[in-house]
């Protein structure tokens, strides 16, 4: 069967046709093909179409020239088939491979959000596979621990962020998460430097692969948080312990910390307050923290307020506020102190109040007056109240904002919340103390008051006061307050002061069982050597510059005060154990090596500490009294040193303090006596004198030995009216051996002289007077010093001696070879007598290495022209031996005991008959 077309065309018609058709087909073509987005679907396509072309080519025959011939032909049935098979074929590829090209932009523009994701997330992520190698890593994570990318891929995290010693706990818990746990924790990681950082680790399974799992771990730094959080325990720690009331709140006024004064100020315990905001403190009327913007401009502020109580009552404070910021500036917490100041403010209110009755009396001279038209913010001053910050009438503007703007910047807000507080009716007058810029610049604190004048509704519309200057009032009560708390020589807390912080730390022993503190008494070695040499002034540079050095030495909580003169005190608050208190007392005497420079002089200080802890449960006071008593102790024992108080110091001191009652009752009750021991001279066995010696008749112990009581009243006092009436004693009886024996005018009576004693300015004036008034001659009268004695100041003692000598008063050493033995001082002092002492006769005969010493002994006065006395000669055998050695005296047993002064006389006339 033949389908035959003939078609007569003309030929330009038929080859514009043949264009248009080869134009649209070709475009047709174009637009199919250019779909395909794989170069090798576009290849495909085009040799699918060429085939159908050729194929539906094969059906046109050309005619003559002027015509076309469109024949189909039965057997041409399956060429159309087969082209159009190939034509659906292109367009079934092209819909299956645009289904295919568009999943593949989806799963593209998935997979380009989560990367977008890992890449630009603010924390630090690491993906790893369940070996715990790293597969990939985002730019914050590079940051954090320092390697680049292609360091660390592929690598075993834990080797490079861990330490050694922790990498298998690391390990172990990437397997963890690897099984399909997910993990949480803070720990430490190592950056590439070495460095150490603080994070915080979540871990979580991912699927990876064919069935395998990933572990996807992100990292916070929080190294900043833990440092805050350890700044604020530090910060806790400071302040636990201090006098005031403490509190430490964050940045959203959050309480962090209160210590127990300031919960027991406000009728609170410490946890109960944890958590709480700070305006719980605060009165209603009185809550305004400041802002953020505000913080940042300021370090520090003080005011005075009102605070309430647990109960609801109400009661003034001092507050000073200080923001704490981190080593990088960042503000941390801010911490406050409060102090009640109720027994201030009633006092200065009674005082305002005689004010008051007082200014009454002549406010149109002396007050300033001002009127405020509230609505206008219009205001009248007066000339006195111009002239009082020191305007012309002229130079004042005519408003309230004027006022305010010369107002104290840091009284301003306090001044416009009182006046607030009266204008909307919540107190029945204005009243307020804050400062005013004066003409010159300077600031005058003023008192202004007011009452508002309300219309019907009880709004304000005009307001009526005055203004008077209490800039003396206010310097007179900062000195009287001062000078009340505070040293005013070194500025330091004084004994008043100190007394309270003292009470204050025993009351907080008594409610913590925990709680301990140490007292630290010290007094200046030789303060009054450097008054004496170079002047009182300088001594006062110097109390001054040891007074800064101590502040040097304390810890966060300890407060050091002058007490009186040259003793300071340091309260060392809340000590662990004494070692605490030691080692204060150790940076003390470190801190005082160096020399102080006053005047040009160079003077080194030291000081003589004691201390006493609160483990003794002493009251306040007598734990400065047990810590003074150390400090003696420690100046005892060679002063420049510390000495810790115990009981038997205590005991010992108040057998002193008994010892030295008894002393000065004995001598007004006539109980002291004195026996006199003759001198003999051991060639004729006459006796050339007697020594005086001490006998104390106590009502209730006996006999006391002179050993017991003489030291004791050598260290309290008692020694020197004690050496005047023996001194005077012994001349007394020796005045009466005169008159019964007038011819022995070569006796002598010697009497033992004490350090404290040799040292009197008036030493020599009254041994004077004493041989006036007992009309014995000076030649008969020996003083004896132990050479320990004369050796404690040779340059003094040298003058003393000098002195004595020229008088005719002989001068003689007692126990001599105990002491210094200093032989170049020997010789340069005008000694009559050397006294060998009992230690060295008694050994004679048994010793040879004794009586070798006081061969040289003898020999070294007979070469310097001194007498030899020795002491203790108590057997024959120790006489021969002396006399063998030509030793001119002796005294002992072997001779008399002490005898009484009517025993004495009657061995003279045994003598003498």
């Amino acid at each position: 069967m033949v389908v035959c077309c003939r078609v007569w065309v003309p030929m330009n018609v038929l080859v514009l046709a043949a264009l248009v058709i080869l134009l649209l087909g070709a475009g047709w073509a174009g637009v199919l093909i250019a779909r395909f987005r794989d170069r090798r679907h576009q290849v495909i396509a085009g040799l699918l179409l060429v085939v159908a072309l050729t194929h539906l080519a094969s059906l046109l025959r050309v005619g003559d020239a002027w015509g076309v011939d469109v024949s189909i032909q039965l057997d041409d049935l399956p060429t159309i088939g087969a082209a159009l098979a190939v034509l659906f074929t292109i367009l079934l590829i092209q819909h299956v491979v645009m289904r295919d090209e568009s999943q593949r932009a989806e799963f593209i523009a998935d997979k380009a959000y989560l990367t977008e994701l890992f890449e630009n997330s603010p924390e630090a992520i690491v993906l790893l596979d369940n070996e715990s190698r790293v597969l990939r890593v985002n730019a914050p994570f590079t940051d954090l621990f320092g390697f680049s990318a292609s360091e660390i891929t592929g690598k075993v995290i834990d080797e490079l962020v861990c330490d050694p010693e922790c990498r298998e706990e690391a390990y172990a818990l990437t397997q963890r998460i690897a099984k399909g746990e997910k993990i949480s924790l803070e720990t430490v990681r190592c950056r590439r430097d070495g460095t150490h950082v603080d994070v915080a680790i979540t871990g979580v399974p991912v699927p990876y692969g064919a069935g395998q799992v990933a572990v996807f771990g992100i990292y916070r730094d929080v190294t900043q948080r833990n440092r805050t959080e350890r700044v604020l325990r530090r910060l806790q720690k400071a302040v636990e312990t201090t006098q005031l009331g403490v509190t430490v709140t964050n940045l959203d006024g959050e309480i962090v910390f209160v210590n127990p004064a300031e919960a027991e100020m406000h009728g609170w315990i410490p946890d109960e307050l944890i958590g709480k905001d700070v305006r719980v403190f605060a009165a209603e009327s009185h809550a305004m923290p400041m802002t953020p913007d505000q913080l940042k401009a300021v370090t520090s502020w003080n005011r005075e307020t009102v605070n309430v109580r647990r109960d609801g009552s109400v009661f003034p404070v001092q507050l000073m506020s200080d923001v704490v910021r981190d080593p990088e500036g960042s503000i941390i917490g801010i911490v406050t102190t409060c102090e009640d100041i109720t027994r201030r403010k009633e006092a200065e209110s009674a005082l305002r109040g005689s004010e008051e009755r007082y200014a009454l009396a002549a406010r149109g001279a002396n007050d300033g007056l001002w009127d405020w038209e509230v609505q206008q913010r219009k205001a009248y001053y007066s000339n006195r109240w111009k002239s009082i910050l020191g305007y012309e009438e002229i130079e004042v503007e005519g408003t309230i904002d004027w006022w305010f703007e010369h107002i104290h910047p840091e009284d301003r807000d306090r001044v416009q919340a009182e006046l607030d507080l009266h204008l909307e009716g919540q107190s029945e007058h204005f009243e307020s103390e804050h400062r005013m810029q004066h003409r010159d610049g300077t600031y005058r604190w003023v008192l202004v008051r007011g009452l508002a004048v309300r219309d019907a509704h009880g709004e304000p519309y005009r307001m009526a006061g005055s203004l008077t200057d209490i800039s003396a009032r206010k310097r007179v009560e900062e000195t009287l307050a001062r000078d009340a708390l505070y040293d005013v020589l070194t500025g330091l807390p004084n004994r008043g002061f100190l007394s309270s912080l003292l009470e204050r730390a025993a009351r907080r022993v008594r409610r913590r069982k925990d709680y301990q503190f140490a007292v630290l008494f010290l007094d200046v070695d030789r303060f009054k050597v450097v008054n004496d040499s170079l002047g009182h002034e300088t001594g006062d540079q110097l109390l001054v510059g040891i007074a800064q050095r101590l502040e040097r030495c304390l810890r966060p909580g300890d407060v050091v005060a002058r007490l009186a003169g040259d003793e300071f005190c340091i309260l060392v608050d809340g000590i662990g154990e004494i070692g605490d208190a030691i080692r204060v007392a150790e940076r003390v005497h470190d801190e005082l090596k160096t020399p102080f420079v006053l005047n040009s002089h160079r003077v080194f200080a030291t000081v003589s500490i004691g201390i006493a802890t609160s483990e003794s449960g002493e009251a306040a006071e007598h734990l400065l009294r047990d810590a003074d008593t150390a400090m003696y102790r420690a100046k005892a024992r060679g002063r420049a040193r510390c000495e810790v108080f115990d009981r038997a110091m205590h005991a010992r001191a108040m057998r002193l303090l008994e010892m030295e009652s008894d002393l000065r009752t004995a001598l007004e009750a006539g109980q002291f006596r004195l026996a006199y021991l003759p001198v003999v001279s051991l060639e004729s066995r006459q006796i050339t004198g007697f020594e005086a010696l001490a006998r104390w008749e106590h009502p209730g112990r006996g006999i006391v030995s002179p050993a017991e009581f003489v030291p004791v009243a050598e260290e309290t006092g008692v020694i020197i009216p004690f050496g005047r009436w023996a001194l005077r004693e012994a001349c007394t009886q020796m005045g009466r051996w005169m008159e019964r024996f007038p011819d022995r005018r070569d006796l002598t009576i010697s009497v033992n002289m004490s350090a404290r004693q040799l040292q009197q300015a008036d030493l020599v004036d009254d041994i004077r007077q004493v041989l006036a008034d007992t009309g014995i001659a000076p030649q008969q009268l020996k003083l004896e010093v132990t050479e320990t004695v004369l050796m404690n100041d040779p340059d003094f003692s040298t003058g003393v001696v000098q002195r004595l000598s020229e008088m005719g008063i002989q001068v003689q050493i007692d126990d001599f070879g105990t002491g210094y033995s200093s032989l170049s001082y020997l010789s340069r002092l005008r000694i009559d007598t050397l006294k060998i002492d009992r230690s060295f006769v008694s050994s004679l005969g048994e010793h040879g290495e004794r009586a070798v010493i006081v061969e040289a002994i003898i020999r070294l006065a007979r070469d310097l022209g001194i007498h030899v006395i020795a002491e203790g000669v108590e057997t024959a055998e120790q006489l021969e031996s002396l006399r063998g050695l030509v030793c001119e005296h002796g005294q002992g047993f072997l001779f008399s005991r002490p005898v009484t002064g009517d025993a004495a006389g009657d061995l003279l006339g045994a003598q003498t008959g």
